[in-house]
């Protein structure tokens, strides 16, 4: 055939395919191709859980986003959580509001595992996580009333979710 070199014997395409898996298969071994490095992992993130005593909290000066419980904890709402996460943060407080399990309202993924659930007030979403409440089903929600006690962290964005200590069904 006009035009078609031999080598060796095998035609030129034989010849380019050889090379072409001789060329991949260093770079393969060698790691990859010049200036070409694995990145190493990131480090896990931490987060730094506080003890803080219930009795030097200071109270809100509005007076409208929160009371002190007789549990421990500062009883807030979703939203004053979210707006005032920074102080909030390794704290306790108390939430009360409608059990969503895995259908609520909260935008993004779980912060810590696919099983945190999501609880809402009529101020917003927030994801727990912990055990879910006993006879309560992620799955199929009935928007049962519960009061959630538990420490406030926030995550790697810097969102609030609460940590749960106790979960009382209301």
């Amino acid at each position: 055939m006009p035009g078609l070199q031999v080598i060796n014997g095998r035609g030129l395409a034989d010849a380019l395919w050889t090379m072409l898996s001789v060329v991949l298969a260093w770079a393969i071994l060698t790691g990859c191709a010049a200036g070409v490095t694995a990145e190493e992992p990131s480090p896990p993130v931490m987060v730094e859980k506080k003890v803080v005593s219930y009795d030097t909290l200071r109270p809100d000066v509005s007076g409208s986003e929160h009371h002190s419980s007789g549990l421990g904890a500062r009883q807030i709402n979703i939203a004053g959580l979210k707006s005032r996460s920074n102080t909030y943060a390794g704290q306790k407080v108390l939430l009360s509001g409608v059990f969503k399990g895995w259908k609520g309202a909260c935008f993004g993924a779980p912060p810590v595992t696919r099983s945190d659930w999501m609880l809402e007030d009529d101020s917003g979403c927030l994801y727990v996580t912990g055990p879910l409440p006993a006879g309560l089903d992620a799955l199929k929600p009935n928007s049962e009333q519960i009061m959630v006690k538990g420490l406030v962290l926030t995550d790697r964005k810097g969102e609030p979710y609460l940590e749960a200590e106790s979960v009382t069904i209301n």
